[in-house]
């Protein structure tokens, strides 16, 4: 994650764009940008938003695909929702320059996150308006889908990297194939609508 966070001072991000590398390649870098491979990782390979902090401060040129992680898919169990969470001025994605710009209405401060732009996005708290749709489905059901789980998981844990990705990003980083698109919530949803094609 490319979590340049300071508590107080001003963050500073590179910048990211798409361009031309080598097969295998998913980043580059120089000076203060980071260059990623338009055409994404070779089939079965990716790259992980969670490297990219130790990689850019590092010493290595390049960051290179990886092989892809498989999950085993289960039912979860809803939590209880938390108080509203949301920003005292203005919604996410909202810009920041430290974590003072990310207090929330009860008094909690979120991380100022780098995006992938260039610029610092203040980190959603789970019950900010970001994540709304999340919780009336938990009010609904007491179970989701695996995948509707790890989209607002993954959405909470790298919102500031995806809100802010350039296009070619969505191809190379696992982190962000579940991001795509929001699936179906409910493990029941999908066993009536798999009922109801046998019928």
């Amino acid at each position: 994650m490319l979590g340049f966070i300071l508590p107080v001072l001003a963050i500073t991000c590179p910048d990211t764009s798409c361009t031309d590398l080598e097969v295998g390649v998913c980043a580059s870098k120089s000076n203060s940008s980071i260059q990623l491979n338009k055409y994404g990782c070779p089939k079965g390979k990716c790259c992980f938003v969670t490297e990219l902090q130790s990689w850019y401060n590092g010493e290595t040129q390049h960051l290179n695909c990886s092989e892809v992680e498989q999950e085993e898919e289960e039912s979860v169990e809803c939590p209880s929702a938390p108080s509203s969470q949301m920003l005292q001025e203005g919604l996410h994605p909202k810009r920041c320059e430290s974590s003072e710009d990310c207090l929330a209405e009860t008094g909690q401060k979120s991380d100022c996150v780098c995006g992938l732009d260039g610029f610092g996005y203040c980190k959603p708290l789970w019950g900010s308006e970001v994540f709304a749709r999340y919780w009336e489905v938990c009010r609904e059901n007491s179970q989701v889908s695996y995948r509707f789980w790890k989209y607002y998981q993954d959405l909470y844990n790298y919102y500031p990297e995806f809100v802010a990705a350039p296009v070619c990003s969505l191809r190379i980083f696992q982190e962000f194939q579940s991001l795509q698109e929001e699936p179906e919530f409910s493990v029941l949803l999908e066993l009536s609508l798999l009922s109801a094609l046998l019928i």
